[in-house]
């Protein structure tokens, strides 16, 4: 017979073993369950769910494993968006900024702190913290307020000057409460740049086109109320009108042909040539002029000049038109000099003059259309004052370059380079 303590014993026994089911079938479970939701919870949504045999148990499983493949799926399509809004946002060549209620940046692209010269990250400050700019908080201000497109010019002065368009629209919850500002800026410093350099070619041509013109006319009205009996003074007027023609022919033509190497349109004809002897044809045309005011050029000897593949009337006329330039701004007996020099790369030849030279602030605009160093002696120098303007591009057109160096009282250096594998040749092959 089972003592009272075999039996107590075997009631613990059992009670134990019932728990230990009762964990087993329902406890263990449900605390996996609950890892799951953790790991759920703090997003990791590819969490391998337990598999569970118990009707009720699969039930929730498959309400937690529904829930997991939406919030799967949502951080898929948050995260493709998200990559999407950055694409475009970073190809943009105008500045974003979005602002929230609170007048916090909540984005902003790269290109917008390339355009305000931002030095640190805006996001997360006032666009007064991060721009230092009244200007632009008013903008964003006067949006916020009226909820319509604005759109206003804006011009930055530090580190150089540069203009900007402003437009900034309200952005609107569903409810219609202001949610904060949107701003684009549209860098327009080019185009005000473009515009400039229009206006003053037409003031300037339209300058020069009215000097040749009021002459010929003043001397044609003159002819037309003289004697013509007087055959010498007809004779110099008509020599008169005829350079002043001439003149305007230049002009156009320069015109022309400036317009054309602008365009790129000019078609390039190519062929090997070596650069002192082309110095040496076009000397010969100009060697008149320099004897006629005693200024001495001198061409530096070089031993086995390489030869480059370059349009040989172009090339001409740029040297011609260095060497005319020297020309004129050198004094009486003074002199210029020629110096060629290559490498395995490239070919250069540079015109040195010992005259009046160039300021430092002028040096930056002297292969602009139209422009004089010393505007005081624009109608004593004779040209249409396109000469140098035709030469930069004539050496752009051939992939080379064109630059200057001088000192005010000591004279100037035009120098050029045409690289051996230049435009003009790949264009002959």
């Amino acid at each position: 017979m089972i003592n009272l303590l075999e039996a107590a014993g075997l009631v613990a026994l059992g009670a134990g073993g019932t728990l230990l089911w009762a964990y087993l079938r329902w406890g263990r479970p449900w605390g996996r369950m609950a890892e799951s939701l953790e790991e759920v919870e703090s997003g990791n949504f590819r969490t391998l769910l337990p598999n569970f045999q118990h009707r009720e148990q699969a039930r929730c499983l498959r309400a937690l494993d529904d829930l997991r493949q939406q919030m799967l799926l949502q951080q898929q399509r948050i995260s493709s968006e998200d990559f999407d809004l950055k694409a475009i946002l970073g190809g943009m060549v105008e500045g974003v900024m979005v602002l929230d209620a609170s007048g916090k940046i909540r984005l902003a692209n790269k290109r917008l702190t390339e355009i305000l010269h931002l030095t640190s990250p805006p996001v997360g400050k006032t666009i007064l913290e991060a721009t230092l700019n009244k200007d632009l908080r008013e903008i964003c201000q006067q949006a916020f307020a009226e909820g319509e497109v604005l759109n206003f010019p804006l011009m930055l002065e530090h580190p150089r000057d540069r203009f900007l368009e402003i437009n900034a629209v309200r952005l609107s919850e569903v409810t219609g409460k202001p949610a904060g500002v949107v701003m684009v800026c549209h860098d327009v410093t080019r185009i005000r740049e473009l515009e400039k350099v229009r206006k003053e070619f037409v003031a300037n041509v339209s300058h020069e086109l009215r000097t040749p013109l009021s002459v010929i006319k003043g001397y044609v009205e003159t002819l037309l109320d003289l004697d013509l009996a007087d055959q010498a003074q007809t004779r110099k007027f008509l020599e008169i009108i005829e350079k002043h023609t001439h003149r305007l022919s230049s002009l156009i033509g320069d015109v022309l042909e400036l317009s054309q190497l602008e365009s790129n349109k000019l078609k390039l004809r190519p062929h090997p040539v070596r650069l002192p002897e082309l110095c040496e044809k076009v000397l010969l045309s100009l060697q008149p002029l320099a004897e006629k005011r005693s200024i001495r050029i001198e061409l530096t000897p070089v031993a086995h000049p390489a030869e480059v593949l370059v349009d040989v009337k172009l090339i001409e006329r740029v040297i011609y038109n260095l060497l005319d330039n020297a020309l004129k701004y050198t004094p009486v007996g003074g002199h210029i000099r020629i110096l060629y020099r290559q490498d395995p790369e490239t070919a250069t030849l540079s015109v040195s003059d010992n005259g009046v030279g160039i300021p430092p602030a002028d040096l930056p605009r002297v292969f602009e259309r139209f422009y004089r160093v010393d505007k005081s002696r624009s109608n004593e120098v004779s040209g249409t004052g396109l000469g140098l303007s035709i030469a930069k591009h004539i050496v752009q057109n051939h992939g080379g370059r064109i630059w200057v160096e001088s000192l005010p009282g000591k004279g100037s250096t035009f120098s050029f380079l045409i690289p051996f594998s230049s435009a003009a040749k790949s264009s002959a092959s």
